[in-house]
């Protein structure tokens, strides 16, 4: 008998040759890949914020790049960018276990203090934000 198992018999025994993977390298390339995630619309003022400092003589004051709630798209976000907008991605501790856990040593030992972060992205030779604090 053959000890290299039944599949391998058979073959042997019916004179087949064993068929070389002629798989394409883009049919390939599909099945290994995993399925594209869908990215999430991000709205405007609630899940990020693209903003500027705005100041000239007759106004101080920010600029946002699209009304509030407006869903945004990575293109969107990338052209408010090249505009020179910051990018404001509000409570980054809550999406970021290590970022949580740096917050909450912040203020150790007092109890009803939450400490949360925000991340700022702001491009070269730009002014984000005007100079402020939150009291919230």
């Amino acid at each position: 008998r053959y000890p290299l198992g039944n599949s391998v018999e058979k073959r042997i025994k019916s004179g087949r040759k064993r068929k070389r993977n002629t798989t394409h390298p883009q049919d390939l390339q599909k099945q290994t890949c995993r399925p594209e995630r869908v990215r999430p619309r991000l709205v405007h003022r609630k899940d990020i914020s693209l903003v500027r400092c705005h100041s000239d003589l007759k106004s101080i004051g920010e600029e946002f790049y699209k009304p509030p709630d407006t869903l945004l798209s990575p293109t969107d976000i990338r052209d408010a960018w090249k505009q020179g907008f910051s990018i404001v991605i509000p409570r980054i501790s809550e999406e970021f276990p290590d970022i949580a856990e740096m917050c909450s040593r912040i203020l150790p030992g007092i109890s009803g203090v939450l400490v949360s972060a925000n991340l700022y992205a702001t491009p070269t030779h730009c002014k984000g934000l005007q100079p402020h604090y939150d009291d919230h």
